[in-house]
């Protein structure tokens, strides 16, 4: 009597201690950064638990700089070009700096100005000043390295850029996602991506994605690295400096 009192005590203290297991969370994370590469990724999903399937769209912000190196390897290049031809180099730089031109152009600058960012009124006037330096030389070699300035902070320019897209994933065990490779865009680029919780917080993620195939046939579509994966992970550094003589959102 007492041992079967016993048994049900103990199996009703089992079934009240249980806890219900916690429902699983939507995957989704914010811009996680890229290993190797000054760019960020964020996710959103959509799905029904148990999250067989997976319907995520992405955002890629990455951010870029020429190297230093690059940089002056450019303005080496531009010295020599600028410099091959002073004379037809200073007739150009008389008619650009007429009066009238730069005189309307600080006037078109300051008409906007009451409609834009201090920064962008600071990225316009600091395009005009350089003109305006150049118009002063007296000297071919003035105005040399008057348009050197003007094209070092051209090159030394951060370009941010954004890409969105969405993938469609298939789930392979408990933490693992991958999609269904499928040739893509107008140079069939086929791109495996795998998606990967790294633990059970639903917190921590891993996206890697992988260009296993081009159709490089056509001349724009030469150049595609392959088998070279890209890596966004949680908890890298995502603090990055460059030196920005400025930022756009060109690429050109």
């Amino acid at each position: 009597m007492h041992l079967s009192v016993l048994t049900v005590g103990i199996l009703l203290a089992s079934t009240v201690s249980a806890a219900p297991p916690k429902p699983e969370l939507r995957p989704m994370f914010g811009d996680i950064p890229a290993i190797g590469s000054n760019a960020w990724l964020s996710m959103d999903c959509d799905g029904e638990p148990p999250y067989q399937t997976l319907n995520c769209r992405f955002i890629q912000t990455s951010i870029s700089r020429k190297s230093d190196a690059e940089v002056a390897a450019g303005l080496a290049k531009d010295r020599e070009s600028l410099s091959a031809d002073l004379n037809g180099l200073m007739k150009e730089n008389t008619k650009r700096c007429a009066v009238a031109h730069l005189s309307d152009w600080r006037k078109k600058l300051a008409a906007a100005s009451t409609q834009s960012t201090e920064a962008r009124n600071r990225a316009d006037t600091m395009v005009l000043e350089q003109y305006e330096a150049a118009c002063e030389c007296k000297t071919p070699q003035c105005v040399v390295e008057a348009y050197l300035k003007m094209r070092e902070i051209i090159a030394k320019t951060c370009h941010i850029s954004t890409n969105a897209f969405e993938v469609l994933f298939t789930r392979m065990n408990k933490k693992k996602w991958i999609n269904q490779p499928r040739p893509s865009g107008i140079c069939n680029v086929v791109t495996a991506v795998i998606l990967e919780r790294q633990d059970d917080t639903g917190v921590m993620w891993t996206y890697t994605q992988t260009r296993v195939a081009v159709d490089d046939d056509a001349a724009v579509c030469k150049g595609f690295e392959l088998n070279k994966p890209l890596t966004f992970t949680s908890g890298g550094s995502s603090a990055v400096v460059l030196d920005c003589s400025g930022i756009d959102t060109s690429v050109f």
